[in-house]
């Protein structure tokens, strides 16, 4: 039970709380009043009966050196791993690098926030950031309370719809084209079947099954981050391991680029590689952080995303679509919007794409279906018009009464 000791003074009684904290160790705290010390003493004595008592020393931790020990502990991806670090250095350490974590306030980290000079999307991620280490410490026993809980980041506004940076299939025959023939096949297969890049990049001839005309996408994915390429089992979700049937056209593009392709024969080499070089030279597609280190003939690499850029945006010139913010990830909508456009239900659509629920694939590209209302209408109107019940809105005898737009 904690303890009240009255010491006199020359500067008038102190009052001295002693405890045994939830580690038995001594406790005490001084007060000039004795109102303040039974008041204290009765909280830190009913915190320490339901376990709620906090060491106040552990939160003079500064949030810059939890911040390092949370990261240090975390197991996340190689990109995840980047972007964090960014948003850590760039908006969030500038800030809270030293100040306590028990001296953060809920409407400093709202100040904060508002004042932050980034978009929308970063500081929702900044945020959320901030959040995660916070709780940490709440876990950790250094904090009673997520100072950070209750800070709402803007609002996500929502995207105009447009189309203007999907392709149609004549232009995505116009972009095919465009591109050198060591990459048609990933430019034409992406536009329609819709895999990620990364998922695009993991694939390897022993996933792709031309006799039964499916592909298995997503068994192994390869993420990019800082230049540097990573291996990964399974795809971005469980959703994303997918089997995607092939139409016949896919299959008689893999036909023609497996043709083109060195292939091992137990099928691990990749479906999509640079073309071969010889040894030792520097392959300009392998990226800033390395080159090709073959001591033999080189089969090819596992190209960068940022590298292959330069091919793309060349072949989207050339194919007169410059100007449209169309982009590799934008193949991916192609897909979605070509699917949709050809009559594909959404969950069909959700299935191919290696979408977890329709719900997702609705609210990235719903404003395909809106684009399809101006020809749905038509179609409805043709079906009205064939309606023999009709007539009476074009009958000026039985036409009275109605509304004027039945009436014209």
């Amino acid at each position: 039970m904690a303890s009240i000791e009255r010491r006199p003074g020359k500067r008038g009684d102190a009052y001295v709380v002693r405890f045994r904290d939830d580690q038995g160790r001594q406790r005490s705290k001084s007060f000039g009043s004795r109102i303040e010390a039974v008041r204290y003493a009765h909280q830190t004595q009913h915190r320490l009966d339901v376990g709620d008592w906090l060491d106040p020393d552990k939160g003079r931790e500064t949030f810059g050196a939890f911040h390092s020990r949370w990261v240090a502990a975390r197991d996340v991806s190689p990109s995840r791993t980047a972007t964090e670090a960014s948003h850590a250095r760039c908006h969030i350490l500038p800030t809270w690098q030293n100040v306590p974590l028990g001296k953060i306030r809920p409407l400093d980290v709202d100040r904060w926030i508002k004042d932050l000079s980034v978009g929308p999307t970063t500081k929702r991620m900044v945020l959320a950031q901030f959040k995660q280490c916070l709780a940490a410490a709440v876990r950790e026993g250094l904090l009673r309370a997520n100072p950070a809980a209750e800070t709402r980041s803007p609002a996500h506004r929502r995207k105009r719809v447009t189309l203007a940076d999907v392709l149609d299939s004549n232009e995505v025959d116009l972009l095919t084209k465009a591109t050198p023939d060591h990459w048609k096949a990933l430019v034409y297969l992406s536009a329609w079947l819709g895999w990620r890049w990364s998922e695009a990049m993991g694939l390897r001839w022993r996933d792709v099954d031309l006799d039964a005309a499916v592909i298995y996408v997503g068994n192994e994915t390869i993420v990019e981050s800082q230049g540097h390429l990573y291996v990964r089992r399974g795809g971005k979700t469980d959703a994303a391991t997918r089997i995607i049937p092939l139409p016949t056209a896919a299959v008689d593009v893999l036909i023609w680029h497996r043709s083109r392709s060195a292939v091992d024969a137990a099928g691990n080499r990749r479906v999509f590689l640079t073309a071969p070089c010889p040894p030792p030279g520097k392959h300009a597609v392998t990226g800033r952080k390395g080159g090709c280190e073959a001591s033999s003939t080189c089969l090819g690499h596992t190209p960068l995303r940022s590298n292959f850029r330069r091919i793309f945006v060349k072949a989207v010139s050339e194919a007169g679509l410059e100007g449209r913010g169309i982009n590799v990830r934008q193949l991916r909508h192609t897909a979605a919007s070509l699917m949709l456009s050809h009559g594909l239900d959404v969950l069909d659509v959700q299935d191919r794409l290696g979408h977890s629920r329709g719900s997702v694939t609705l609210d990235i590209y719903g404003r395909v279906l809106s684009g399809r209302r101006s020809t749905s209408t038509a179609l409805l109107s043709s079906a009205m018009e064939a309606s023999s019940s009709l007539s009476f809105a074009r009958d000026p005898e039985r036409a009275e009464g109605l509304p004027k737009s039945l009436q014209e």
